[in-house]
């Protein structure tokens, strides 16, 4: 290798060094399930929780929030309750379990064992987890652009399409993230078992990452023909590969082990699936929440990295750019499907939801490709590109995920009519509550006074009484039609009585 990619290496790992040690871990996502899984495997060698496990996760939790939830979990399984907390469980064999699988606490476990002796929060390996897959990436951005300054851009755009929110998460948002970007580019430029270790350790956690093994193929034949101008068949027969065959066949190894596991153990491929998964909730409403909600869809973590693509579709040949996108799209379209299905559609997140950031990561594959194909480097469109993601972030920054984000307020303000987010979303940050959502709920936001928006359920049969009025009838003629029966009012609900019409009546609570 020349000078200056051992120069970039050794300054790629001193910054995230500076950045491991200037940074608290947050604990967010599901991380009771994989801090409680990192300290069991830390203490005795296996992912079975005992009491022993939670007592150290009592003791390691300084926030009173954990300690009292570490201590009703404690509480519980002293008890022998099947269920101690949503997310752990006792298995056929008696042992209790995260429903995740213990990939990721398993690479934290070895780190915090080391930070516990050194006097440092052992939680913060979950960081280090995060930090190596940003290792990787950062030497695959070097390969794929050529120099270390493009490959710096590289990963600053990373870190602006959402990593930044989850990047000292104890959760495998990043990890994924990164591993996803990191192999895509490594299998497209050749490497292919270097580039599948990665996606099939989160492919362990994020199950959908399986199709990494269908679609990298796919990019690296799209790659060839871009890169070397070659026509399809050739690209083909340079990718059909005993080495990419074999890469691509361990990746699906890896992703089967979790089910082999929750087979022996639950006598179910996927507890995930059994319990956090519905098939029904996918459909129109939740494709278009997780592209364009503006609480925490692609919109929100990838906009400029949008236009850039648009701009590269425009200024780079058709030819150059058709195979490419399509693999890059069709992997993100099937990493998203799934995603779709998950119940708590308005889970805990730091601005972007956490599936968007590693199911839509493809985007970011596809346009750093564009860059790398550009017959001169677009310095200026990236340095916009990037200053646009970085007005992003800090608007996703200003909020959480049970309360409307800056942009969402304004349109509900404003606009409602063009507006019509999950019923989840607006239940749950119209309430300010992460919880249940009973069908006799009706919400008139801001307020009942002069409602910009309401949302209630058409099997609810006070809803009409509620808001028009005992005696009342609801017009429902211009309500907005959800699924599961929800109906959302842009404005003040309209209301008729025997001989009356009575338009713009109250919306009352």
């Amino acid at each position: 290798m020349q000078a200056p990619f051992p120069r970039f290496v050794l300054s790629l790992l001193l910054v995230l060094v500076v950045i491991f040690g200037a940074t608290k871990v947050k604990k967010g996502g599901d991380f009771p399930e994989y801090g409680l899984t990192a300290i069991a495997l830390a203490q005795h060698g296996t992912p079975y929780i005992t009491l022993d496990d939670v007592d150290r996760a009592i003791a390691l939790s300084h926030e009173a929030g954990f300690r009292d939830l570490f201590t009703t979990i404690r509480a519980n399984m002293a008890r022998g309750d099947e269920v101690p907390l949503p997310g752990l469980i006792r298995s056929r064999h008696g042992h209790y379990l995260a429903i995740h699988f213990f990939a990721y606490p398993a690479m934290a476990a070895i780190p915090m064992r080391v930070l516990d002796v050194l006097g440092v929060d052992p939680f913060k390996a979950g960081q280090l987890v995060n930090l190596l897959p940003v290792f990787v990436l950062g030497i695959a951005c070097y390969l794929l652009l050529g120099s270390a300054r493009r490959a710096w851009l590289a990963l600053a755009l990373f870190l602006l399409c959402g990593a930044l929110r989850y990047l000292t998460w104890f959760s495998p948002e990043v990890f994924s993230m990164a591993a996803l970007l990191s192999g895509l580019i490594l299998f497209s430029l050749g490497r292919p078992v270097a580039a599948v270790v990665l996606p099939g350790l989160a492919a362990m956690q994020n199950p959908p990452l399986l199709f990494v093994a269908l679609f990298a193929p796919l990019l690296r034949v799209g790659w060839l023909m871009a890169s070397e101008d070659l026509p399809w068949r050739a690209a083909l027969l340079r990718t059909a590969t005993r080495r990419n065959v074999a890469a691509c066949a361990m990746l699906i190894t890896m992703a089967g082990i979790p089910v082999l596991f929750s087979l022996w153990h639950f006598g179910e491929p996927s507890l995930i699936a059994k319990f956090s998964s519905d098939s029904a909730l996918i459909g129109a409403s939740r494709f278009g929440s997780f592209f364009f909600d503006p609480n925490q869809g692609v919109i929100v973590a990838f906009p400029a990295v949008v236009v850039l693509l648009l701009w590269q579709a425009w200024t780079l040949r058709a030819k150059h750019i058709a195979w490419l996108a399509a693999s890059a799209l069709g992997l993100m379209l099937v990493l998203v499907v799934p995603a779709m299905s998950t119940v708590n559609w308005n889970s805990g997140a730091a601005g972007p939801m956490r599936y968007v950031v590693w199911a839509a990561a493809p985007l970011l594959f596809l346009a750093l490709a564009g860059l790398a194909l550009a017959p001169r480097w677009p310095a200026r469109a990236v340095l916009l590109v990037l200053l646009a993601q970085g007005v992003a972030m800090w608007h996703a920054k200003g909020y959480g995920h049970t309360e409307f984000s800056p942009a969402a307020a304004w349109l509900l303000r404003t606009a409602p009519a063009l507006y019509n987010p999950d019923p989840e979303i607006f239940h749950d940050r119209a309430l300010g509550i992460d919880g249940e959502m009973p069908e006799n709920t009706v919400i008139a936001w801001p307020d009942s006074r002069r409602p910009s928006k309401i949302l209630y359920n058409e099997r609810h049969p006070g809803a009409a009484a509620i808001l028009c009025g005992q005696g009342a009838i609801l017009d429902e003629s211009g309500v907005v039609r959800m699924s599961r029966g929800w109906r959302y009012i842009n404005g003040a609900p309209r209301c008729s009585t025997p001989g009356h019409i009575d338009v713009d009546a109250p919306a009352a609570q």
